[in-house]
């Protein structure tokens, strides 16, 4: 899967949907900011953020499935496995 780190066209806010993915893994300091920082680069994501205490990352994206597999992933190249919850 390639990752899409084109230009970023801004997501109006009533097209925005938030999901949370549950992670096996990923909640250690470095992981989580690579999550974060990494993610929202990525074309169609507005905003990541990794609840360590929870092992959850909530994402608001575009609503398209591309989207969200791309975090999915970004998780699974670093060694851990994520799902939407």
């Amino acid at each position: 899967m390639a990752f899409f780190l084109g230009k970023k066209e801004p997501i109006a806010s009533e097209n925005l949907v938030h999901t949370v993915l549950t992670s096996t893994g990923g909640t250690c300091s470095s992981c989580a900011h690579t999550i974060e920082h990494v993610g929202k680069k990525f074309k169609g994501i507005q905003d990541v953020e990794v609840d360590r205490v929870k092992a959850e990352i909530h994402v608001d994206y575009d609503g398209k499935k591309e989207s969200i597999d791309q975090i999915i992933e970004l998780i699974r190249r670093i060694g851990y496995e994520a799902k939407v919850k």
